[in-house]
């Protein structure tokens, strides 16, 4: 195994048992992390750099998440369903997810995000290819909670 690999697995282990002994959210406390190396770019997009995709899994929403056992769990999402040919898949955002700013993130905004992912990610290109479309749908979010 190489050093960098051993490095990525250190980090992971670190960050996994840091995730999983964290209080609620509510609690509201300060994680401080540090990194192997210098963080020179925030966008994880622009570069290839491990501490730079390591940085924004910290920091950054995604639709889904990954879990323990590398199984896709719903992040950003609140509901999904895939029809009963697997052909089309309904995503119902949670409801109060907001930018930086406090300005509410809607699917207006979260195409645009899976656009940029298939232009520079390998895999996601791969799904792109097969894609037929991407489309929102303004339904008011449900306020169960």
């Amino acid at each position: 195994m190489r050093i960098a690999s051993v490095s990525r697995l250190a980090f992971g282990l670190i960050l996994g048992s840091l995730v999983a002994l964290a209080p609620p959210a509510s609690a509201q406390k300060v994680l401080r992390v540090v990194p192997n190396a210098d963080l020179k770019v925030l966008d994880p997009f622009q570069t290839t750099a491990m501490i730079t995709k390591m940085h924004s899994a910290l920091i950054y929403d995604q639709l889904f998440g990954w879990d323990d056992a590398m199984a896709a769990k719903p992040q950003m999402v609140e509901t999904y369903t895939v029809s009963p040919d697997g052909l089309k898949y309904t995503f119902t955002l949670r409801p109060g997810l907001k930018f930086h700013d406090g300005t509410p993130v809607t699917t207006r905004d979260v195409i645009p995000s899976i656009r940029r992912t298939f232009a520079t990610d390998t895999l996601a290109q791969k799904v792109a290819a097969v894609l037929a479309s991407l489309e929102t749908s303004m339904i008011a979010p449900s306020r169960s909670r």
